[in-house]
């Protein structure tokens, strides 16, 4: 009588031929071009958040009121004095219009004498800035700046108001043209800096603060690769905080930079690069996500920069991503990525698979071990592919049972 050993099941063998379209998770169909994916309906939220803000409004007519009532004063007793219809004139043409003191001169006064009567000539008597007056009205002037910058270090104030400042003439925006005429011609002696924006608003800086401020939309741009919360921003450049208003696009005071709904701090003139990188720290910091296939990082940057990003092309992003090891690596399947920091260094499965074997006790390995620890490494890989490759490729041999070893 015949008697039968049982024996384990043994593991069919892997055919590479049984599965004709796999080449590591390969994501091209027949035409060639590069699968492509949505947008996941579960990052917009966090790109949401990320989009610039609208800032409010806040226009602010106090200050301007403020000087109308200095400027009232002043501009009474100049009339007051012997000339003092053409004096006024001639300070409105310097000061306002922006017009050269040759400009100003005509035939009946020289302008060696236009500049002893409105400019700064410290030693001469008749220099309207000398007077008891004129000095008065540069130092209420100066306090007002002064309270204004020590209020909130930015004013900013509504200047399209067609009130006429009477009986003088001069509407509220050329009261605003005027202060900047004397802080520009040094008449007022402070740390300020003032101007008339694009949009007509009216701003008043500290001159410190301001160059700061420059100087960190610079570096920002150029050193940063992250969203910045405010807080730390302002610990960037040393401040203790920083008026909301600053990034309004309107004031041009930041030409790169913008606050986010979330209230973060963002850059509109990244690189794409830089952008990339940015919107790959939020998904791992936010959302968990560490890895991300490229076509859904094109729809991300079509989403945030529309106006920028919107005919951007796939490969265009896959591009950049190969182009900068440094930063990104592949994460596994064909098409996904993740960045450098958060990867095993490896460029690809290949890579990896050697590097785990050179690494294990043992001198071979089921695939099944390999493939968890690719997981482990933050890998993501398809188990059919990482077979499929363990079988095919030379750098490997085939012991049976699902094991593995490197040829060295």
């Amino acid at each position: 009588m015949l008697s039968f050993k049982k024996n384990k099941p043994v593991e069919p063998s892997f055919y590479p031929t049984d599965y004709p379209h796999l080449e590591e998770d390969n994501e091209k169909n027949a035409g060639g071009k590069y699968r492509e994916y949505h947008l996941p309906e579960g990052w917009k939220p966090l790109l949401d958040s990320l989009k610039e803000t609208e800032l409010p409004s806040h226009p602010d007519y106090l200050m301007v009121n403020d000087l109308i009532q200095v400027f009232i004063g002043f501009f009474e007793y100049i009339r007051e004095i012997q000339g003092g219809e053409r004096l006024q004139k001639f300070l409105v043409n310097r000061l306002v219009h922006k017009q050269t003191i040759k400009t100003i001169s005509d035939e009946e006064i020289s302008t060696e004498r236009v500049s002893q009567k409105i400019g700064k000539r410290k030693n001469t008597p008749d220099n309207i800035w000398n007077s008891e007056e004129g000095k008065n009205f540069t130092r209420q002037v100066s306090l007002i700046l002064n309270r204004e910058i020590e209020k909130t270090e930015l004013r900013v104030s509504d200047i399209l108001s067609s009130t006429q400042m009477q009986p003088s003439g001069l509407s509220h925006f050329d009261i605003c043209q005027f202060i900047c005429g004397m802080i520009d011609k040094k008449i007022i002696n402070g740390n300020y800096l003032a101007e008339i924006t694009p949009t007509n608003q009216f701003l008043i800086f500290d001159k410190e603060t301001y160059s700061t401020l420059k100087e960190l939309d610079r570096i920002f741009r150029a050193d940063y690769r992250k969203f910045m919360d405010l807080e730390k921003f302002c610990r960037l450049g040393e401040l203790e905080k920083i008026d909301v208003l600053w990034f309004d696009p309107g004031f041009g005071v930041f030409k790169n930079l913008y606050l986010t709904n979330n209230g973060e701090i963002g850059c509109r003139k990244w690189s794409i690069v830089k952008l990339i990188e940015a919107l790959a720290w939020e998904l791992a910091d936010k959302l968990d996500i560490y890895y991300w296939h490229f076509s859904e990082m094109r729809e991300a940057l079509k989403y945030l920069f529309p106006a920028r990003c919107g005919k951007i092309s796939v490969r265009h992003v896959e591009s950049r991503l190969t182009s900068s090891p440094d930063k990104f690596q592949p994460a596994g399947s064909n098409g996904y990525w993740q960045l450098t920091n958060f990867g095993d260094g490896h460029h690809t499965n290949k890579d990896a698979i050697i590097s785990i074997f050179h690494s294990a006790a043992d001198t071979s390995l089921h695939y099944k071990q390999v493939i968890k620890e690719l997981g482990e490494m933050g890998r993501r890989v398809n188990e059919k592919s990482i077979y499929a490759l363990l079988h095919r490729d030379e750098a490997f041999e085939k012991l049976g049972r699902g094991r593995f070893r490197v040829i060295k």
